[in-house]
């Protein structure tokens, strides 16, 4: 699960570089890469709640065995 949560995270990071390298170059503006990386952010939260559901779901069905 651990291993999951970082490769969610690290394509958080590689997207805000990425938000953040747009904007260094003025094809987005400021307000904009920040409403973007709020938007990566929320995704990840979400990714991550939803991996930590299936995580416990499993974990249940392997200690109920």
């Amino acid at each position: 699960c651990e291993d999951y949560k970082v490769a969610i995270r690290n394509i958080r990071r590689d997207s805000n570089e990425m938000l953040k390298e747009l904007q260094k170059e003025g094809d987005i503006s400021e307000d904009d890469s920040f409403k973007a990386q709020k938007q990566v952010q929320e995704a990840t939260d979400e990714k991550i709640k939803r991996l930590d559901e299936i995580f416990a779901k499993k974990e249940k069905e392997i200690l109920e065995v």
